[in-house]
């Protein structure tokens, strides 16, 4: 019985893994990708994609709201830009590399506070007990975490 009982175990360990990995969803990248040819709607459709990932997603749950509002700005421009022409192609070389580079901030922005949105989980051992427990952190939270751990080290090492 004791090879049953350990058989079962691992069948509905093994269960809930794959139920949780389900679940798990992973939003792709958002990035601002504009072709030559692309038009104001386009671009109004993907602005209004990256705008709700930023409102309600976890993805991007560490941009700070300076950048938040860069990011915003940004976009409003190069809509700004966009609805005085049929396509981007028909911009000055100007305004053209101008919303390059405004796209290339933008995605900049977009990959560095997804990066420090990022969960880690991890075991940790519970003082005074034998149970683990899993404490989850952003990435940025454990970098702000172990900059604080420092800075205390340090001042109290002085």
């Amino acid at each position: 019985m004791p090879s049953a009982l350990r058989s079962a175990r691992l069948l509905a360990a093994s269960l809930c893994l794959l139920a949780g990995f389900a679940h798990a969803k992973i939003a792709p990248e958002l990035r601002l990708e504009l072709s030559d040819d692309a038009t104001a709607a386009e671009f109004e459709a993907r602005s209004a994609e990256i705008l709700k990932a930023l409102g309600d997603t976890q993805d991007y749950s560490e941009l700070r709201e300076h950048d938040r509002r860069r990011v915003k700005e940004a976009l409003g421009r190069i809509g700004t830009d966009l609805s005085t022409v049929e396509s981007l192609a028909q911009l000055p070389e100007a305004q053209r590399t101008a919303i390059r580079s405004e796209q290339d901030a933008i995605n900049a922005t977009l990959a560095t506070a997804r990066a420090d949105s990022r969960m880690i989980c991890v075991r940790e051992q519970v003082i005074g007990s034998n149970r683990r427990r899993s404490v989850c952190l952003t990435a940025a939270q454990r970098r702000r975490d172990a900059a604080t751990a420092r800075g205390i080290v340090e001042e109290n090492g002085s």
